[in-house]
């Protein structure tokens, strides 16, 4: 049976004498030596300084320059220049030279009712690009596009498109491969139920991705996302539409060693709506906002060393004409730069 006794006290600390030192002199031979530029600007997350200079960047730089706002001093501005390779702006809208494409097509419609005007129409086309310079190829792709129309009234005139076109593309050939692949697809509808040649919507989205290994190892070091979407709507059979809404985010991250894991991760949104209600071309209302965030987790451990978000948002109300009472409303931004203790994990 076990002793219903209390337990006995914890032993005393031992004893301790201190004493008072006075702090020791320099030898006699010792010398000043100047502090070094480590020492007056130290680097406590191990990224450049420029980085920490540009973390309490305003909102209205991200407004004025997204993209070149990015990077927190580690992404590199040539990280995609590759040659035959598209920037971000033409990765979106891209310039297909017909002359340096191969073309098949099929075409089949239904015609019901034997009127001459088919109901429905379909078009599918295959295309095979290359692009050279010098004689030397580039940069090649493949095209896919499929397009479909509908009268449903057999009037002779299309009430409705849903079309779609998709692309693969490689540059920059090094050593057998290539620098450069990218994908993509962009979709487009169309509906005009009045059938008076003024779209009623018309949407266009894309989504598209990119790759840039530039030693070609198989390790693409940047790889960059974008979605974008546009939309137009006509409530009146008239020119100008009535409202529009934009939006577009791209998604990036950059591998600092080559070694198939990504440090750097940005992210960006902008989104953009118009009104225009009487149709006249000068939109009573107009709003922009943009937002970001990107981290630096140089040791992979989830936990970013340097992270950095940033918003901002910009109103327009034109008034009298093509005056206009303009508000532009910075969000806060949100930024941190820490360093963190010795971890007592074993590493």
């Amino acid at each position: 049976m076990l002793s219903q006794g209390k337990a006995p006290a914890p032993p005393a600390p031992p004893a301790v004498t201190t004493q008072a030192v006075a702090p020791t002199s320099a030898p006699p031979n010792a010398s000043t030596a100047p502090t070094s530029e480590a020492d007056k600007n130290p680097d406590p997350v191990g990224t450049s300084s420029p980085a920490l200079q540009e973390i309490n960047e305003t909102a209205g730089n991200l407004t004025t320059n997204p993209m070149g706002s990015f990077g927190l001093g580690v992404l590199p501005a040539d990280a995609d220049n590759v040659t035959g390779a598209p920037d971000i702006a033409h990765f979106i809208d891209p310039t297909v030279n017909e002359s340096e494409c191969t073309w098949t097509q099929e075409v089949t419609s239904t015609d019901a009712d034997h009127d001459g005007h088919p109901e429905t129409a379909v078009i599918n086309m295959l295309g095979t690009c290359t692009v050279s310079r010098e004689g030397v190829v580039v940069a090649r792709a493949t095209i896919a596009r499929e397009v479909r129309a509908w009268d449903n009234d057999s009037s002779g005139v299309y009430n409705a498109l849903e079309a779609r076109q998709g692309i693969e593309a490689d540059a920059g050939p090094l050593n057998g491969t290539y620098q450069y692949h990218a994908r993509a697809t962009w979709t487009l509808s169309v509906k005009d139920a009045d059938e008076d040649g003024k779209p009623d919507v018309v949407r266009v989205t894309f989504a598209g991705e990119q790759s840039f290994d530039r030693n070609a190892n198989g390790n693409a070091e940047f790889m960059r996302t974008v979605t974008a979407s546009l939309e137009t709507v006509h409530n009146a059979s008239a020119d100008v539409p009535n409202t529009a809404d934009i939006a577009l985010r791209v998604y990036q991250t950059y591998n600092l060693h080559d070694d198939g894991q990504h440090e750097y991760q940005g992210v960006l949104e902008i989104a953009a709506h118009t009104i225009d209600a009487n149709h006249d071309g000068r939109n009573e209302r107009a709003t922009v906002s943009t937002r970001s965030h990107e981290t630096l987790d140089r040791d992979h451990d989830g936990r970013p060393q340097l992270a950095r978000g940033r918003a901002g948002r910009r109103a327009e109300r034109p008034r009298d004409g093509d005056r206009c009472s303009c508000a532009s409303t910075p969000w806060p931004a949100a930024s941190s730069a820490r360093r963190r203790a010795p971890d007592s994990r074993t590493r």
